[in-house]
């Protein structure tokens, strides 16, 4: 979909798939909107997908035809609506001995959505096996296609991330959707001159580098003591009807070192992936007195020190996207690929260095 829909929220899959490619030495194939075409309709997208009929436009979208065989295939898809492009390419299910769905983002109730001739749930029948970031959606797609699906919990470039110096010179940083009243206190605090305070200030859409994106997400995070996270879709009931999940803010926060403040799911994934003490400070979505939260934090500078420490390495030492796609290769049967060794020494590598940041500095 970098080819596609280039947007924000699509990034951390993007970040996926070049891990992967790095660790197998795959091959990444990814169509591009034709020059002067513009973007396909999604109205005759949505209509083509969830009605009985079938509505056709000029093609818009460069489609590729595979002609290598590979042992593995693996899609990346933020819903299943993505599935849609599988069209462009071009006897890749032939060309396939196991296919791999991997859907970043598919909460229960959207299921019934699905009822057109064109359905995703169609198409997600030509997978072997379906990989899941909504725990709480696995059972529904399960019972809508007859396939094995299985959660796998979002990850991150722990590399990418992690700290590689002592400053940091944002106190706040309050990413995508928030609590207006968090942000307005934040905001007071800032217009007053007490913190440094960063946020998003501008509805954005598509990335000019995906790679950069995230690099840039990174530095912003390094340089951050304290990280406001909560519950992936926070405020959007319209869109979970109550499903709670974990989300990506907790491995981006934890990744880069800073203080997490905020809530968490009331999930097991949660409990799992972030067992460690003080993974996530509690604060309250609206939270009026954030301000004096920091203030108090930071006259624990030891416990904060710990905490930014714990973590890096905990990110590090389990929480890589190659960690994850081992788990994936696990679960069908698959080896590692040669890149595995590689990158395992890699992160091993990444945490001697944080621990000689912290010896060295007392702080990261």
């Amino acid at each position: 979909m970098r080819g596609i829909d280039p947007s924000v929220s699509r990034c951390a899959a993007f970040e996926l798939e070049d891990v992967v490619c790095a660790v197998e030495g795959a091959d990444l194939l990814a169509p591009r909107t034709l020059p002067g075409k513009g973007q396909p309709s999604r109205a005759l997208d949505i209509i083509d997908r969830r009605t009985p009929w079938t509505v056709t436009a000029k093609p818009k979208l460069d489609p590729i035809r595979v002609e290598r065989e590979y042992d593995l295939a693996l899609v990346v898809v933020q819903t299943l609506d993505d599935l849609e492009h599988l069209r462009l390419f071009e006897g890749w299910r032939e060309k396939s001995r196991t296919a791999i769905c991997y859907v970043e983002e598919e909460y229960r109730a959207w299921i019934g959505r699905y009822t057109g001739r064109n359905s995703p749930l169609r198409r997600l029948k030509d997978f072997d096996y379906v990989f899941m970031n909504c725990i709480g959606s696995v059972d529904a797609v399960h019972a809508a296609v007859g396939l094995p699906v299985h959660y796998v919990a979002p990850g991150i470039d722990a590399l990418r991330f992690r700290p590689r110096f002592e400053r940091r010179s944002t106190d706040v940083y309050y990413m995508g959707r928030r609590s207006q009243v968090t942000h307005d206190a934040l905001v007071r605090s800032l217009e007053a001159g007490e913190i440094s305070y960063a946020f998003d200030s501008a509805s954005l859409g598509r990335v000019q580098d995906v790679r950069q994106h995230r690099l840039l997400l990174a530095g912003s995070i390094q340089n951050t003591r304290y990280f406001i996270v909560q519950k992936a879709k926070a405020g959007q009931l319209d869109h979970t009807f109550g499903q709670e999940e974990l989300g990506l803010r907790y491995f981006e926060g934890a990744a880069g070192g800073a203080v997490m403040l905020g809530s968490w799911p009331s999930v097991e994934t949660f409990d799992a992936h972030f067992d460690w003490p003080d993974a996530v400070i509690p604060m309250d979505y609206d939270c009026p007195e954030i301000v004096a939260l920091i203030a108090d934090l930071d006259r624990q500078p030891e416990r904060m020190e710990r905490i930014r420490r714990q973590n890096v390495m905990q990110s590090l030492s389990r929480h890589d996207w190659s960690h994850r796609w081992s788990t994936i290769l696990q679960t069908v049967g698959l080896p590692n690929g040669k890149g595995t060794a590689r990158r395992a020494a890699q992160l091993e590598a990444a945490m001697e260095q944080v621990s000689r940041l912290y010896g060295a500095h007392g702080n990261v």
